[in-house]
């Protein structure tokens, strides 16, 4: 049998091109050089190696690592959980915690590129094993208006390295960056007056690339995808009007406690 994205259940591949469409008609062709280099890793290790220096040849002045916790989801071709309200796989939910999503200015490529074709056989402590397994561990939240926008922004250069810069959820994803520079008081406001609200955008994104993806993977064929799902338009105009809302899964209110401390509480 195939290894790779060749490798991969013709459903995931297919799911994969879906969610790399840049128009509603068609799907993408290939998947990106990332995407295909994760899912071609030898390793959840590895795969972050690939992955931190695709983004510092891309954007040069910075480098982003994700969890591997995400990189070994990835690499299976694992998107999204099936289960909506339970974050997985490319989760925004990954993008908070400066501890698991990591930037770092001064990266040696070549040196990380050596040292990766050095270790082709890496294996795995046992902790690290276990980590991988436990992807609660690497959950976050934003504590902020300022939080938010930096975890999206985060999230915004995954989606172009991962399904490329003029995929429709892409743009979507950028779309909200925008939004949030534009109407930075207004989130600043909701974030001081109405509960959980960071984290009710955050969770609104979150459940739509699982709806997104989902219809990706089970679509008959483009027509049945269903891009509604990805479409925030209301919700953003929601947010300038002071009007938002949005229902927060339980399951992510009813995490361990030493999560649910990160969840931000309304101020006084």
């Amino acid at each position: 049998r195939k290894s790779g994205f060749d490798g991969l259940f013709e459903p995931l591949k297919l799911m994969i091109l879906r969610a790399s469409a840049t128009t509603k008609e068609e799907p993408a062709d290939v998947p990106t050089a990332t995407m295909k280099a994760i899912i071609d890793s030898k390793s959840a290790w590895e795969a972050t190696k690939i992955f931190a220096i695709s983004h510092s040849r891309q954007f040069q002045s910075t480098t982003l690592t994700i969890p591997p916790t995400m990189a070994a989801k990835i690499k299976q071709g694992i998107l999204a959980n099936e289960r909506v309200s339970v974050p997985s796989g490319f989760s925004i939910l990954f993008c908070f915690d400066d501890d698991h999503i990591d930037r770092s200015e001064h990266v040696d490529v070549d040196a990380m590129s050596l040292e990766m074709s050095e270790s082709s056989t890496q294996t795995l402590s046992r902790a690290t094993a276990k980590s991988l397994s436990n992807e609660k561990a690497y959950l976050s939240f934003p504590r902020s208006h300022y939080h938010l926008k930096d975890g999206i922004e985060n999230y915004y250069q995954l989606c172009i390295l991962l399904f490329g810069k003029n995929a429709i959820f892409t743009k979507e994803i950028n779309s909200w960056g925008q939004h949030i520079k534009r109407n930075f008081n207004h989130y600043k406001h909701l974030h001081s007056t109405t509960k959980n609200f960071c984290l009710g955008v955050a969770a609104l994104i979150d459940r739509g690339w699982k709806l997104f993806v989902s219809s990706c993977l089970h679509a008959r064929d483009m027509n049945d995808v269903d891009f509604s799902a990805i479409d925030f338009t209301l919700y953003r105009q929601a947010i300038a009007m002071g009007t938002f809302s949005f229902a927060i899964p339980s399951d992510l209110l009813q995490l361990d406690p030493q999560l649910r401390l990160k969840i931000p509480s309304a101020q006084t």
